[in-house]
Protein backbone atom coordinates (compact mmCIF):
# COMPACT_ATOMS: atom_id res chain seq x y z
CA UNK A 1 0.00 0.00 0.00
CA UNK A 2 2.95 2.50 0.80
CA UNK A 3 4.69 1.63 -2.61
CA UNK A 4 1.23 2.02 -4.43
CA UNK A 5 0.87 5.52 -2.29
CA UNK A 6 4.34 6.90 -3.22
CA UNK A 7 4.51 6.12 -7.29
CA UNK A 8 0.67 7.69 -6.90
CA UNK A 9 2.78 10.70 -5.38
CA UNK A 10 5.79 10.62 -7.66
CA UNK A 11 3.85 10.77 -10.96
CA UNK A 12 1.47 13.51 -9.71
CA UNK A 13 4.79 15.51 -9.27
CA UNK A 14 6.27 14.82 -12.09
CA UNK A 15 3.09 16.17 -14.30
CA UNK A 16 2.69 18.95 -11.66
CA UNK A 17 6.48 20.04 -12.95
CA UNK A 18 5.78 18.71 -16.79
CA UNK A 19 8.99 17.02 -16.57
CA UNK A 20 9.38 15.22 -19.89
CA UNK A 21 9.82 11.91 -18.27
CA UNK A 22 9.77 11.80 -13.99
CA UNK A 23 10.36 8.33 -13.59
CA UNK A 24 8.57 6.09 -10.98
CA UNK A 25 9.36 6.80 -7.54
CA UNK A 26 11.42 9.95 -7.80
CA UNK A 27 11.30 12.45 -5.28
CA UNK A 28 12.31 16.30 -5.04
CA UNK A 29 11.70 17.85 -2.21
CA UNK A 30 9.10 20.41 -1.57
CA UNK A 31 10.22 24.15 -1.84
CA UNK A 32 12.65 23.86 -4.81
CA UNK A 33 14.86 27.55 -5.49
CA UNK A 34 14.09 27.02 -8.91
CA UNK A 35 13.01 24.67 -11.32
CA UNK A 36 12.78 25.44 -15.34
CA UNK A 37 12.71 24.19 -18.83
CA UNK A 38 11.35 20.80 -17.33
CA UNK A 39 10.09 19.50 -20.91
CA UNK A 40 13.80 19.55 -22.19
CA UNK A 41 14.55 17.03 -18.79
CA UNK A 42 13.70 13.68 -17.84
CA UNK A 43 14.63 12.20 -14.63
CA UNK A 44 15.25 8.50 -14.04
CA UNK A 45 13.40 5.62 -11.82
CA UNK A 46 13.95 6.38 -7.80
CA UNK A 47 15.91 9.60 -8.17
CA UNK A 48 16.04 12.14 -5.04
CA UNK A 49 17.12 15.79 -5.03
CA UNK A 50 16.65 17.48 -1.13
CA UNK A 51 16.09 21.24 -0.23
CA UNK A 52 17.11 23.82 -2.48
CA UNK A 53 17.76 22.21 -5.33
CA UNK A 54 18.24 24.89 -8.31
CA UNK A 55 17.41 22.65 -12.32
CA UNK A 56 17.01 24.51 -14.85
CA UNK A 57 17.18 23.62 -19.04
CA UNK A 58 17.39 27.10 -20.30
CA UNK A 59 15.76 27.57 -24.33
CA UNK A 60 16.17 31.25 -24.54
CA UNK A 61 18.18 33.84 -22.76
CA UNK A 62 18.99 37.37 -23.66
CA UNK A 63 17.47 36.34 -27.58
CA UNK A 64 19.98 33.83 -27.78
CA UNK A 65 18.33 30.33 -28.82
CA UNK A 66 19.71 26.75 -26.89
CA UNK A 67 18.98 23.49 -27.26
CA UNK A 68 18.98 21.83 -23.70
CA UNK A 69 18.88 18.11 -23.14
CA UNK A 70 19.26 17.13 -19.41
CA UNK A 71 19.05 13.54 -18.71
CA UNK A 72 19.56 11.86 -15.09
CA UNK A 73 19.56 7.95 -15.04
CA UNK A 74 18.12 5.72 -11.77
CA UNK A 75 18.61 6.07 -8.61
CA UNK A 76 20.58 8.89 -8.47
CA UNK A 77 20.83 11.13 -5.13
CA UNK A 78 21.68 14.87 -4.89
CA UNK A 79 22.10 16.55 -1.49
CA UNK A 80 21.04 19.81 -0.52
CA UNK A 81 21.38 23.09 -2.80
CA UNK A 82 22.06 21.61 -6.00
CA UNK A 83 22.70 23.28 -8.86
CA UNK A 84 22.24 21.86 -12.19
CA UNK A 85 22.48 24.32 -15.61
CA UNK A 86 21.95 23.43 -18.96
CA UNK A 87 21.76 25.12 -21.92
CA UNK A 88 23.51 22.20 -24.45
CA UNK A 89 24.02 18.73 -23.31
CA UNK A 90 24.13 17.05 -19.46
CA UNK A 91 23.77 13.14 -19.21
CA UNK A 92 23.94 11.88 -15.56
CA UNK A 93 23.91 8.13 -15.02
CA UNK A 94 22.54 5.75 -12.79
CA UNK A 95 23.35 5.50 -9.38
CA UNK A 96 25.36 9.16 -8.71
CA UNK A 97 25.35 10.14 -5.98
CA UNK A 98 26.42 13.90 -4.68
CA UNK A 99 26.93 15.90 -1.26
CA UNK A 100 25.16 18.93 -0.69
CA UNK A 101 25.85 22.35 -2.95
CA UNK A 102 26.87 20.65 -5.77
CA UNK A 103 27.41 22.85 -8.96
CA UNK A 104 26.90 21.66 -12.45
CA UNK A 105 26.71 23.97 -15.60
CA UNK A 106 27.43 23.20 -18.81
CA UNK A 107 28.34 26.26 -20.22
CA UNK A 108 29.05 29.81 -18.32
CA UNK A 109 28.12 33.50 -18.36
CA UNK A 110 29.96 35.91 -21.06
CA UNK A 111 31.97 38.52 -19.37
CA UNK A 112 34.38 39.73 -22.72
CA UNK A 113 32.45 42.92 -23.36
CA UNK A 114 33.20 45.64 -20.77
CA UNK A 115 30.89 48.07 -21.40
CA UNK A 116 28.00 45.10 -20.55
CA UNK A 117 27.00 43.98 -17.43
CA UNK A 118 27.90 40.13 -17.16
CA UNK A 119 24.06 39.84 -16.12
CA UNK A 120 23.15 41.12 -19.78
CA UNK A 121 25.74 39.12 -22.17
CA UNK A 122 24.57 35.61 -23.78
CA UNK A 123 25.88 32.08 -22.28
CA UNK A 124 28.65 30.76 -23.93
CA UNK A 125 31.21 28.14 -23.54
CA UNK A 126 28.07 25.38 -24.44
CA UNK A 127 30.26 21.75 -24.35
CA UNK A 128 28.08 18.74 -22.86
CA UNK A 129 28.72 17.33 -19.64
CA UNK A 130 28.88 13.22 -18.84
CA UNK A 131 28.78 11.63 -15.47
CA UNK A 132 29.55 7.85 -15.67
CA UNK A 133 27.38 5.71 -13.07
CA UNK A 134 27.91 4.96 -9.88
CA UNK A 135 30.37 8.40 -9.77
CA UNK A 136 30.04 10.45 -6.47
CA UNK A 137 30.60 14.43 -6.05
CA UNK A 138 31.92 15.86 -2.81
CA UNK A 139 30.22 18.54 -1.06
CA UNK A 140 30.76 21.36 -3.15
CA UNK A 141 32.16 19.82 -6.06
CA UNK A 142 32.06 21.82 -9.23
CA UNK A 143 31.57 20.10 -12.54
CA UNK A 144 32.37 22.58 -15.47
CA UNK A 145 31.53 22.38 -19.40
CA UNK A 146 32.90 19.75 -21.69
CA UNK A 147 33.94 17.32 -18.21
CA UNK A 148 33.59 13.51 -18.89
CA UNK A 149 33.42 11.52 -15.74
CA UNK A 150 34.18 7.90 -16.23
CA UNK A 151 31.97 5.38 -14.40
CA UNK A 152 32.34 5.15 -10.59
CA UNK A 153 34.62 7.93 -10.70
CA UNK A 154 35.23 10.04 -6.52
CA UNK A 155 35.22 13.98 -7.04
CA UNK A 156 36.69 14.80 -3.74
CA UNK A 157 35.05 18.10 -1.61
CA UNK A 158 35.16 21.78 -3.28
CA UNK A 159 37.16 20.27 -6.35
CA UNK A 160 36.46 22.14 -9.54
CA UNK A 161 36.67 19.70 -12.26
CA UNK A 162 37.67 21.37 -15.66
CA UNK A 163 38.66 18.31 -17.61
CA UNK A 164 37.82 14.82 -18.45
CA UNK A 165 38.93 11.85 -16.06
CA UNK A 166 38.42 8.19 -16.96
CA UNK A 167 36.52 5.16 -15.33
CA UNK A 168 37.58 4.11 -11.74
CA UNK A 169 38.97 8.39 -10.97
CA UNK A 170 39.67 10.11 -7.70
CA UNK A 171 39.96 14.06 -8.41
CA UNK A 172 40.44 16.52 -5.99
CA UNK A 173 41.82 20.01 -5.89
CA UNK A 174 41.33 23.54 -7.84
CA UNK A 175 41.77 22.71 -10.63
CA UNK A 176 40.78 19.16 -10.11
CA UNK A 177 43.58 16.59 -10.73
CA UNK A 178 43.74 12.52 -10.73
CA UNK A 179 45.01 11.63 -7.08
CA UNK A 180 44.47 7.64 -7.56
CA UNK A 181 42.80 5.81 -10.40
CA UNK A 182 41.86 1.54 -10.16
CA UNK A 183 43.80 -0.19 -12.53
CA UNK A 184 42.03 -3.04 -13.97
CA UNK A 185 44.58 -4.82 -15.45
CA UNK A 186 46.91 -4.65 -11.83
CA UNK A 187 43.72 -5.22 -10.38
CA UNK A 188 44.52 -2.81 -7.37
CA UNK A 189 44.48 1.18 -6.90
CA UNK A 190 47.63 2.64 -7.89
CA UNK A 191 48.42 6.51 -6.52
CA UNK A 192 49.73 9.15 -9.66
Amino acid sequence: MIAAVKALLSAIEGRFYGFRRFGRGAIIKPFPRRIAGTQYIEIGDECFFGDGLLLVATDKYLGVSHEPVCTFGDRCVFGSDAVISCTHSITIGSGVLTSSRVYIGDSYHGYEDISVPVLDQPMTGEAPIVIGDGTFLGIGAAILPGVTLGRNCYVGANAVVTKSFGDYSVVAGVPARLIRRYDVELQKWVST
